[in-house]
C-alpha cells in the first residue's frame, strides 16, 4: 500500500463520519425546530447520506467515491443552511461550506472539490431569488437615519 492510498484510507474514514454526523445536526435541526420542511430536511439527509455511504463500502478510496462523498458535505451543508431559514444562524451555516471543502482536501483529489464547489454559489443564487437576503438593502437602515439601539 503507497502512503497516498494510505493517506486516504484513513482521511475516508473521517470523511464518512462527518456524513453521519451532519446528518445528526439536520435531525437536531428537525426536532428542535424550523421553518423548512422537515420531510425535505431529514428525507435528503438520509437519502445523500446513505447513497454516500453505500458508495464508500463499495470501493473506499476509488475515484466516484471521493467525487460522491465531496458532492454529499456539499448538499448536507446545503440542508443545514436550509434548516436554519429564519433563524439568525443561518449565516453562520454559510461559513460551514469552507469548512467542509476543505475538509474534501482530505482526498487529495480534485473530483470532490470539483464536485462540492458550485454548491455555494447555486445556494446564494437560489435563495436570493426566492428570499430577500439578509443584508439586503430593504433591512439596513438608510444613511443619516437616526436608528439608536
Amino acid at each position: 500500500m503507497n502512503s497516498l492510498t494510505d493517506l486516504r484510507e484513513r482521511g475516508g474514514k473521517g470523511i464518512v463520519l462527518l456524513l453521519w454526523v451532519n446528518l445528526a445536526l439536520i435531525v437536531a435541526r428537525a426536532v428542535w425546530g424550523t421553518d423548512a420542511s422537515v420531510v425535505v430536511l431529514v428525507g435528503g439527509g438520509v437519502v445523500v447520506t446513505l447513497a454516500a455511504t453505500a458508495s464508500w463500502l463499495s470501493d473506499r478510496t476509488g475515484a466516484t467515491t471521493r467525487t460522491v462523498t465531496g458532492l454529499a458535505h456539499g448538499v448536507l451543508v446545503a440542508l443545514l443552511v436550509y434548516g436554519f431559514t429564519g433563524s439568525s444562524l443561518q449565516i453562520d451555516m454559510h461559513m460551514y461550506f469552507f469548512a467542509t471543502l476543505a475538509i474534501c482536501a482530505a482526498w487529495v483529489d480534485w473530483r470532490p472539490i470539483a464536485s462540492f464547489s458550485p454548491l455555494r454559489p447555486s445556494t446564494i443564487c437560489c435563495s436570493t431569488r426566492c428570499f430577500p437576503p439578509p443584508c439586503s438593502p430593504e433591512r439596513r437602515p438608510s444613511r443619516g437615519s437616526s436608528s439608536t439601539r
